[in-house]
């Protein structure tokens, strides 16, 4: 299912974007020898405004040079003089007028979590994605991920408190029972109950999950029905139908884990 594995990805680079640009874990060296920060480069950010001209100008009055932007966040990756001082360089670019910050580039150190649910060790996909380096500085949340599938089994231990109330698309109804158990195991991947000993570990700790069903007993469903009954739906609709159908479930996950 093609909006499920949407969901799913969307869920997890979420949750490792969001660690990754939360608190960090700072190095603090070894026996005092190794440096916390990468030696003769700082990070300087410009204020909007500023033209490159003006940005190169403020650096060579340094004896600095820019040797890379990041694109996204205008932020220079600045290469020092040799032998000069990071962090005097990085206060004395805060305090121009034209600078919005400065700092050294620190070396980040994240600690992996390992959580104590049965199945973590069988998540091979948490560590491909360092989700247990993500999760040692932000868990995920509070983010609602809606669950376009099968319906979700609300009375899953390993999802108790998390399941909002949903709709059901096909029925057009507020009953989102997991008709085949996809669904369920969808939202288990996203933010399943973790580090409470039992069942398998969400990418997002502390993210709740809407149920939207979409396909009915069978794991069929059309597009048209979709649109046309989901809440705030697009104005323009489609006459277009499609099938989606819904892949084998984990019957292990629907009973419940021990």
């Amino acid at each position: 299912m093609k909006t499920r594995a949407l969901f799913a990805k969307i869920a997890a680079l979420s949750l490792v974007a969001l660690g990754l640009m939360s608190q960090v874990a700072w190095a603090q060296g070894s026996g005092g020898n190794q440096p916390s920060f990468v030696p003769g480069r700082i990070l300087v950010k410009f204020k909007d405004g500023v033209s490159d001209g003006q940005a190169r100008g403020l650096l060579a009055g340094r004896n600095a040079l820019s040797t890379n932007v990041i694109p996204e966040l205008g932020i220079h990756i600045v290469q020092l003089p040799p032998n000069a001082n990071e962090q005097a360089e990085a206060n004395a670019f805060k305090g121009l007028a034209d600078v919005e910050f400065a700092e050294v580039d620190q070396i980040l150190t994240p600690q992996a979590i390992a959580p104590n649910d049965v199945y973590f060790s069988l998540q091979w996909n948490l560590t491909k994605i360092h989700a247990p380096d993500a999760w040692s500085v932000n868990t995920g949340g509070p983010i609602t991920i809606a669950v376009v599938d099968t319906g979700v089994l609300a009375t899953q231990p390993d999802l108790a408190g998390k399941v909002l109330s949903g709709w059901n698309v096909v029925t057009n109804t507020s009953d989102t029972t997991d008709s085949a158990g996809h669904g369920t195991s969808v939202a288990g991947v996203a933010a399943a109950v973790t580090n409470n000993g039992l069942g398998v570990t969400g990418v997002c700790w502390g993210c709740m999950i809407l149920p939207v069903k979409v396909v009915d007993a069978t794991g069929a469903g059309d597009a048209f029905s979709t649109i046309m009954r989901l809440p705030g739906r697009p104005r323009q609709s489609t006459r277009r139908r499609r099938p989606v159908l819904a892949k084998r479930a984990d019957r292990h996950y629907m009973r419940g884990l021990p």
